[in-house]
């Protein structure tokens, strides 16, 4: 029977999550979102904390860009008001066929 081999989890990357998300905390407690600058700001704060974490647990770069960015953009149409269910399928749609194209398969 083969054995599965264990990769290492960097826990660079658990600390770097937990700290961004103790900033887009931060940021949120201390400032409104009245302008457009506060607002990238934020995305750029929580894209930082879900990059950080889902790398952290999965060991993936890519899978993790994905997973970070799709979470950024179906948060970002919610901002807008787009709250449809359709939006959300179409993203999820998107990352798996993006994950499918760049897979190394």
């Amino acid at each position: 029977m083969r054995q599965l081999r264990r990769s290492k989890k960097h826990v660079l990357w658990l600390i770097c999550g937990l700290v961004t998300g103790g900033l887009t905390a931060w940021f949120t407690y201390k400032f409104y979102p009245d302008n457009a600058f506060n607002i990238t700001l934020f995305f750029c704060l929580l894209e930082g904390t879900i990059l950080s974490l889902t790398y952290y647990l999965l060991n993936n770069v890519r899978r993790s860009i994905f997973i970070g960015f799709g979470i950024g953009i179906w948060l970002l149409l919610r901002l807008l008001g787009l709250h449809q269910l359709l939006y959300l399928i179409l993203i999820v749609a998107c990352l798996l066929s993006l994950d499918l194209l760049f897979s190394k398969k």
